[in-house]
């Protein structure tokens, strides 16, 4: 039997997730700018500079964290992996095979 909640209670959950998922996001991307940041300024500590972009830019970072929590959400479950990213192609609009 599942858990009933009242309106108002749904209400709250709602909001409450909302607002901590805003707040989680904010964090997570502070955290890589402060990254980003830390890894360039050890790079110029020890003499090295980069002529184009860093390796240590926000965007590597992004894939880096997105690959580790993929794995940490589906983990190990191939299948669970394929369902996953299915969901998110069709949250984009993409068509996606998986075998």
């Amino acid at each position: 039997m599942e858990q009933e909640f009242t309106p108002e209670q749904q209400t709250l959950i709602l909001e409450t997730l909302a607002r901590r998922e805003a707040a989680l996001i904010q964090q997570v991307e502070e955290a890589i700018a402060q990254t980003e940041t830390d890894a360039n300024a050890e790079f110029a500590q020890n003499g090295i500079a980069f002529t184009a972009h860093s390796p240590a830019n926000a965007d590597y970072l992004s894939a880096v964290l997105l690959g580790a929590l993929f794995d940490r959400l589906h983990r190990g479950d191939r299948a669970l992996g394929a369902h996953i990213l299915t969901m998110e192609a069709k949250r984009l609009g993409i068509s996606l095979l998986v075998d």
